[in-house]
């Protein structure tokens, strides 16, 4: 059935989402501790590289957020 394909279709870019941004959060959390030992340029560059992350990380949670609430508009949709 349609529906049944839909939401099938929106669980799935739901969960890839949330994974990806599970992934770039831990990517966040390693690369806090990498500056946090870091000295001098190495810290500079490693700052950068995490300030950079950081905008990716944002624009995936702005994803997660949209196709969360995409997937849920389909779950919610009345049966026809």
């Amino acid at each position: 059935t349609d529906l049944v394909d839909q939401i099938l279709v929106a669980d799935s870019e739901r969960r890839s989402s949330i994974s990806a941004f599970e992934a770039l959060r831990a990517e966040q959390k390693s690369l806090g501790k990498e500056v946090a030992r870091a000295k001098g340029d190495e810290r500079t560059a490693l700052l950068e590289r995490k300030r950079m992350q950081e905008q990716r990380l944002q624009r995936q949670r702005e994803l997660l957020w949209r196709v969360s609430l995409s997937s849920e508009r389909t779950f919610l949709r009345p049966c026809e």
